[in-house]
C-alpha cells in the first residue's frame, strides 16, 4: 500500500527507494520503476557519496521506519537538507 503508493507516484523528481536491506531493496527494485538503494550506502559519511546521493535523487522514499534509530533518522535530516525525504512503514 504506502511503499506502491509513493514509489508510482509519477509527481516525483528522481525519486530513490531505500529499504534497510539488500532483500527489500532487491524487491523494491523488482516491484518500483525507480532507482532503490540499501539505508546504509544512503547513511554514509564520505562526502563522495553523499555527492552522488544527491546527485542522483531528490526525493528519497525510505522504507521500514520501525528498524531506523532516531539518530539515523537525524542523520538524514542533517546530511540531505534539501531532499524531501519520505519514511513509510510502521511507527511505533
Amino acid at each position: 500500500g504506502k511503499s506502491y503508493f509513493n514509489c508510482n507516484d509519477r509527481g516525483f523528481v528522481k525519486p530513490l527507494y531505500i529499504a534497510p536491506s539488500w532483500k527489500l531493496t532487491r524487491d523494491g527494485s523488482n516491484k518500483y520503476d525507480i532507482e532503490c538503494e540499501v539505508l546504509a550506502n544512503f547513511l554514509t559519511r564520505n562526502p563522495e557519496k553523499i555527492k552522488k546521493n544527491k546527485l542522483k535523487c531528490n526525493v528519497a522514499i525510505i522504507d521500514e521506519v520501525s528498524q531506523i534509530c532516531n539518530t539515523q533518522k537525524q542523520l538524514l535530516f542533517d546530511t540531505y537538507p534539501q531532499m524531501k525525504l519520505i519514511f513509510i512503514g510502521d511507527i511505533y
